[in-house]
């Protein structure tokens, strides 16, 4: 963790008294005030301002036009605010920063006059040829004096992650930019210093829970924003779990789910979430939230790339895990975005407001425990044991790594020939493909037309006559051994939820697909639908009973539902689960147990027919995939935290040591094949491992 200095802070108030601009300056070094006409009431600069909030995401070339506006835009706004003296006054500023070794902080404080809705951060020095905010901190304050000072915090410092992608807007590279976030804080997150936890839904609702639940420090909100055109407002665009649509919801309605607690920084990587048209500054979500007292909120201010968006979000992390503070960790990712984005005007697109006097938002320690430097005795290990793999001989085999794959997107799904020659996989993109196991080369790739953003799904049928892939939007299904596609199914309105929400059942006969607000079941021959089953929430995962006569549903209601598949197709079971759970399965070959896993951080099986937990499992983070071998012998889970674990399922102790396999990125999915061999496994970051189970010689 590097040494926070303290920001030699330049503090600019701005004010519009009838036609004049009235600029106060105050430093530590001196002061002045600066009297010039008003530039919001200039032709010229509103002309300017929206041709600049066009043209921003618009300049992905050479510096052309687009450059040239946003600089004369820039330039007005610097003489608007800087004379001579002014000028002078920054100068030394600055030398006395480069001196002392310090940030220098452009503290902006306008608020009348329309002066909150210029892009600020565009300030352009003509004499010196520099933007301000690419050389220095600039960010926005508000007149909320505050006495909160910073958050002692012992480690680990909490992150919320949440994700809202209505279907009736544009999508998003959601699945990159939450590996970005991952990847960002991966380090921290293994050396317990900070822990990353997603809201399991898209509904306000979701998050509202999830925040009285994790009380989390940091809230990183991925979506859109918008504008209510009747009351000027700007909006953030959740999801109605109902149709899967939009649910707008203006500044005013937003903020309070924010107040309180022990939040102190949300970043809002959506657009136009700092932007206020009506005569309220508090009118944008992001000062409504500093005004309920957050100190600090991040938000953007015109339309953003997605790769504009994974850059900030990359460098951005990054700098707070190397305890910079939030000031300097926006200025270097807007320079982090204006250098790798050649020819781009995003960089300007972030915005940070600070409530007044906000030095530092966290006071971050870390218990003695963790960094302990006494040395440790280590357990003695036998040949082939390799760092970091634990194991409980002599239940659990060693994993031996046989395949590794590499894909330039993120894996969402994995599946198993029967025979186990054969892994398909699914990335994102317009493919899948099914790779020879033993050569790691792609011998089928299997194109999906228009469906959008990639397989969420791919599964091979028990019998391996049949494979399905499923997005968002439709199902495909082939034939294995003609390669003839034999069905082409429309979700419509009910979409698939997420990955892995697809399952055949294990006669072959049948396919479920998961969707917003129940389940829907499949001949899978031709893919007719033959019942749909009102869950009346968003089905997380499913899985058909070994015996095919029960299909089980898990929800965002935390809620397991045991439906009846034969005949009447009801719900026979409920339990309640303690959070939401991402992934459940039946035991293995005998279907007398349930194994589910998600946001608790546990793999909890659970006795049937009456649904009685009679295991825990705890991990050290979120888990997002659970299997069971063939034999019923071992279960394998996936989280977030880029392992893979074998457990004993027959183990007499509780909680016996796992064997653990090591990700780059989050674990998307687990998979055994068919003859209980072979283990795979997906990652966010687009890679693929597949293991032999290797059983260990015991000592007598």
């Amino acid at each position: 963790m590097g040494e926070v200095r303290e920001a030699l802070d330049f503090n600019i108030a701005l004010h519009a008294v009838g036609k004049a601009q009235m600029a106060h300056m105050k430093t530590t070094i001196g002061s002045c005030r600066v009297e010039k006409p008003l530039l919001t009431a200039q032709p010229r600069a509103n002309a300017l301002l929206e041709r600049v909030a066009e043209r921003v995401t618009l300049s992905t070339d050479l510096p052309g036009p687009a450059t040239a506006l946003v600089r004369e835009l820039g330039t007005l706004m610097f003489h608007s605010v800087f004379d001579e003296t002014a000028r002078a006054l920054l100068l030394r500023c600055r030398s006395q920063a480069q001196h002392d070794r310090r940030t220098l902080r452009i503290s902006l404080n306008a608020h009348s006059g329309g002066l909150d809705r210029l892009p600020w951060e565009f300030l352009y020095d003509p004499v010196a040829g520099e933007h301000l905010a690419v050389d220095h901190a600039l960010v926005r304050e508000l007149d909320l004096p505050t006495t909160q000072g910073p958050l002692p915090v012992e480690t680990p410092l909490r992150v919320l992650g949440m994700v809202a992608r209505p279907s009736d807007l544009e999508s998003l590279s959601v699945e990159q930019e939450r590996s970005e976030l991952h990847r960002s804080l991966r380090d921290l997150m293994r050396g317990g210093v900070v822990e990353l936890a997603w809201v399991p839904g898209q509904s306000w609702r979701d998050l509202r829970e999830a925040l009285q639940r994790v009380r989390p420090h940091v809230l990183h909100f991925i979506g859109h924003g918008g504008l209510d055109p009747l009351t000027g407002n700007a909006t953030l665009a959740f999801t109605d779990p109902g149709t899967g649509e939009r649910h707008e919801m203006s500044a005013p309605d937003i903020s309070p789910l924010m107040s309180g607690g022990t939040l102190r920084l949300v970043v809002l990587n959506a657009c136009g979430t700092d932007y206020a048209p009506v005569t309220d500054p508090f009118s944008s979500p992001a000062a409504s939230i500093l005004r309920k007292g957050v100190p600090a909120v991040a938000a953007m201010q015109f339309p953003i790339s997605d790769r504009a968006a994974l850059e900030f979000s990359r460098e951005f992390y990054t700098c707070l895990a190397q305890n910079d503070a939030v000031h300097v960790g926006v200025q270097k990712a807007r320079l982090a975005m204006r250098t790798e984005l050649k020819g781009s005007l995003e960089w300007g697109t972030p915005v940070l407001y600070l409530g007044s006097g906000i030095e530092r938002i966290f006071d971050v320690h870390t218990p003695l425990a963790t960094v302990s430097t006494k040395p440790t005795v280590q357990p003695r290990r036998s040949p082939g044991d390799c760092p970091g793999v634990c194991l409980e001989r002599p239940s659990v085999p060693r994993l031996c790594l046989v395949q590794e794959l590499e894909y330039r997107s993120a894996v969402h799904s994995i599946s198993f020939s029967p025979g186990g020659e054969f892994c398909a996989v699914g990335p994102e993109g317009d493919s899948v493909q099914i790779v020879d196991v033993e050569k790691g080369r792609t011998v089928h790739t299997l194109h999906l037309g228009l469906l959008n953003h990639g397989p969420r799904t791919v599964r091979f049928s028990p019998d391996g006559t049949l494979f399905a892939a499923a997005t968002k939007h439709r199902m495909l299904i082939w034939q294995t051994a003609t390669g003839r596609k034999v069905a082409a199914v429309g979700f419509g309105r009910e979409l698939v939820t997420g990955p892995r929400r697809l399952c055949f059942s294990s006669d072959s006969a049948r396919i479920a697909t998961a969707g917003w607000t129940g389940a829907a079941i499949w001949r899978a021959a031709d893919g007719r639908i033959l019942h749909r089953l009102p869950v009346h929430h968003t089905v997380t995962d499913l899985a058909f009973s070994p015996d095919d006569t029960h299909l089980v549903t898990a929800d965002t209601e935390g809620r397991l539902l045991l439906w009846d598949t034969h005949g009447r197709y009801t719900p026979d079971r409920t339990f309640t689960h303690a959070e939401v759970p991402r992934a459940v399965t039946f035991s293995r070959p005998d279907g007398r147990h349930l194994v589910t896993a998600g946001t608790d951080q546990v793999a909890c099986l659970w006795e049937l027919p009456h649904g009685t937990p009679v295991r825990r499992i705890p991990h050290r983070s979120a888990l997002n995939t659970v299997a069971v071998s063939p034999d019923g012998r071992l279960l394998a889970t996936g989280g977030d935290d880029d392992k893979v674990c074998l457990w004993s399922l027959r183990s007499k102790r509780v909680n016996g040591r796992p064997r653990v396999g090591h990700h780059r990125d989050a674990v998307t999915e687990v998979a055994f094949s068919d003859d209980g061999r072979l283990l795979a496994a997906a990652a966010a970051d687009g890679h693929v491992k597949i293991w032999r189970l290797e059983e260990e010689q015991q000592d007598d």
